[in-house]
């Protein structure tokens, strides 16, 4: 996962667990899904100036965020002649279950760890293709999953990111 496009945070390893429900309409191109993912973005600064002098020195700070991210949402095989391929495109709601993590000091003076819960909504879009292969398909997919976040510790920012995903889909 990359936030930096839209964040100061960093890029993390995101994991993911989908389950979904092929409609038995229009050769069963639509899929009503559900999806659970966990990301670990970090990001840390140094040296940042106290504009107000409270401060014995330079702040610098370490923050780590703990997402559990939920969606659902309704994805579409576009049909093509070559049965084996299929692209796709994928539409959905998102919830952000967060957890932030910051230590920080100002000059020699450690402020210590704090730590900030929210829940934050957004949305989720992706587009995709599938190879069918065996009783399942290998997948690679683009997903842009977006939510504001306004917390004590994270103000008037976002948790956005730009995700690849590779990964096996199985039907059954």
């Amino acid at each position: 996962g990359f936030s930096q496009p839209f964040s100061k945070l960093g890029t993390s390893p995101v994991v993911e667990l989908e389950l979904g429900y092929l409609l038995p309409f229009l050769d069963r191109s639509f899929e009503l899904f559900a999806s659970g993912q966990y990301a670990q973005p970090k990001t840390d600064g140094k040296n940042i100036a106290d504009p107000l002098n409270r401060l014995p020195g330079p702040m610098s700070y370490n923050l780590t965020q703990q997402q559990a991210i939920i969606t659902a949402g309704l994805l579409y095989r576009i049909p093509l002649q070559i049965p084996m391929f299929r692209p796709y495109l994928g539409l959905g709601g998102r919830s952000y279950l967060m957890k932030t993590t910051i230590t920080g000091s100002g000059g020699t003076q450690p402020f210590g760890e704090n730590q900030e819960t929210m829940v934050s909504w957004g949305f989720y879009g992706a587009l995709g293709g599938e190879l069918h292969v065996g009783p399942g398909a290998v997948l690679l997919e683009a997903q842009i999953g977006a939510a504001k976040a306004n917390g004590f510790v994270l103000r008037n920012t976002n948790v956005s990111a730009l995700n690849i995903a590779l990964g096996y889909r199985l039907f059954i």
